[in-house]
């Protein structure tokens, strides 16, 4: 493979590694707050899940960047404040 070839796949590898690590996103929940209410689960269902007895679930708790604007939704519109979206 020519230098400049290899070197150009090493620069493009390296760019896409770093991108996938600044746009990494966690979810944080304050389980005292949280109540059940199940919007979250309404704006986002791939990320959370609430049961039948009101139990919240995160599914992902470091859901891809294609969510972000959903997951920023559910804690955007949670009734209590208990979901914070951290990077």
């Amino acid at each position: 493979m020519p230098k400049r070839l290899a070197s150009a796949l090493a620069r493009l590898k390296t760019s896409k590694a770093g991108n996938s690590k600044e746009k990494t996103m966690k979810i944080i929940v304050d389980w005292d707050l949280c109540q059940g209410h199940a919007n979250c689960m309404g704006d986002a269902p791939e990320v959370f899940r609430v049961d039948d007895d009101g139990m919240l679930t995160v599914l992902l708790e470091e859901p891809p960047e294609v969510l972000r604007a959903k997951v920023e939704l559910a804690a955007r519109y949670c009734p209590t404040q208990a979901i914070r979206v951290e990077g």
